[in-house]
């Protein structure tokens, strides 16, 4: 097909490229302007509310907000600029990108299929069925599109450039961004009262802030060593991550979505004026959620053991 020369598919691909980079471009700027937001809502700002505080919902979604356009412009600006140069390192990055929608939607698919009784209270059975179908083919076309970008004819389009991205493993590159990303959950849960799960109960600020800055220094440390080909970073992920798993299925499992918001104590007017907006995501299971994610990681990291041995051997 003459449609398909590899001139047009590079000029897709730069086109592609472009398109990344002005999100992440436009992220970048929006990013700071949220934080602005912070001053709108305390006394000195024009929305002004009671409500709006280090440890309420408000705050902690401004928050989470705030992150993502960062997350946003991290991961997109970077693999805009390699299509727009055809650099061979920008089809790791675009895989690992790729993965970690894969992993984000079946994690989520998971615990919406264990949610379904609770979430047929506020959304249709046709609904329900299309979110599921809608995930499904989200993640068959994520997987198609790994395919294509590892295929001869795309691989023969990108220029070979030698960095720390080419150098290391797709696994070993995926493993760490997911590190980085707990990490990030770690440093929100302190803006939702510093929850923390611990072997069947839940601990909130102060009690847990040394349990959180234990979690994220211990996980830094692990991803270096690991980073570094030590088998003490491999072995020490792998128990760290069971260590959590079995913490939040035991602390998790004993409370509901609705049970869990109960014990955040948030105001009167927060559940009833913020929460019933967030009702899709309180209905889901939240131990499936984290439970899927996390075994994913540790099933990675003991796949990942292959590279330490040839590491070993050469």
């Amino acid at each position: 097909m003459k449609l398909l020369t590899n001139h047009n598919l590079k000029k897709l691909i730069k086109l592609i490229g472009y398109l990344f980079l002005i999100v992440g471009l436009v992220a970048l700027y929006y990013a700071p302007l949220e934080i602005y937001c912070y001053y709108m809502f305390t006394d000195i700002g024009p929305l002004y509310s009671e409500h709006f505080n280090f440890g309420t919902l408000l705050f902690a979604i401004l928050v989470i907000s705030n992150i993502s356009y960062y997350l946003v412009a991290l991961f997109l600006i970077p693999i805009g600029i390699g299509l727009i140069r055809l650099h061979n390192w920008v089809r790791k990055l675009s895989i690992n990108l790729i993965y970690i929608c894969i992993i984000s939607v079946g994690s989520t698919l998971a615990s919406f299929v264990f949610s379904i009784p609770k979430l047929r209270d506020d959304l249709t059975i046709m609904l329900i069925f299309a979110i599921i179908i809608a995930s499904l083919i989200t993640i068959a076309i994520s997987f198609l599109f790994i395919k294509l970008i590892n295929s001869n004819k795309m691989v023969s389009l990108f220029h070979k450039k030698v960095n720390l991205i080419s150098k290391i493993s797709q696994t070993t590159l995926l493993i760490i961004t997911l590190n980085f990303l707990v990490t990030i959950v770690f440093h929100i849960s302190i803006f939702i009262k510093g929850i923390f799960p611990l072997f069947g109960r839940f601990i909130f600020f102060p009690s847990s802030v040394h349990l959180t800055a234990s979690a994220i220094f211990a996980l830094i440390i692990l991803t270096y060593l690991y980073l570094k080909k030590n088998i003490i970073g491999l072995w020490g992920m792998i128990v760290y991550y069971l260590t959590f798993l079995i913490s939040v299925i035991l602390t998790f499992s004993k409370y509901s979505t609705s049970g869990i918001i109960l014990l955040l104590d948030y105001s009167k007017y927060e559940n009833e004026n913020v929460l019933p907006s967030l009702s899709i995501f309180t209905d889901l299971n939240l131990t499936i959620v984290i439970s899927v994610f996390i075994t994913t990681i540790i099933g990675l990291t003991i796949l990942s053991k292959k590279h330490f041995q040839e590491s070993n051997k050469s």
